[in-house]
């Protein structure tokens, strides 16, 4: 099974990173207590591509 996209977009495929802190995950604190979302511009995951030395796809580089 391959379930690599064929031309990924950025804009269209990426829909952003969810981050869980555990520690405060729970029903007394609140739905939103402990979770975290954040969708980056392209241009930091770019940044972050060089930084790292990997090579950027042609679909998201500019």
């Amino acid at each position: 099974m391959n379930y690599r996209v064929n031309g990924p977009d950025y804009d269209r495929h990426f829909g952003g990173v969810y981050y869980l802190f555990i520690r405060g995950l729970s029903p007394r604190t609140g739905p939103n207590a402990g979770l975290f979302w954040d969708k980056p511009p392209r241009s930091v995951i770019q940044g972050m591509s060089k930084l790292m030395g990997a090579s950027i796809p042609s679909e998201i580089a500019p």
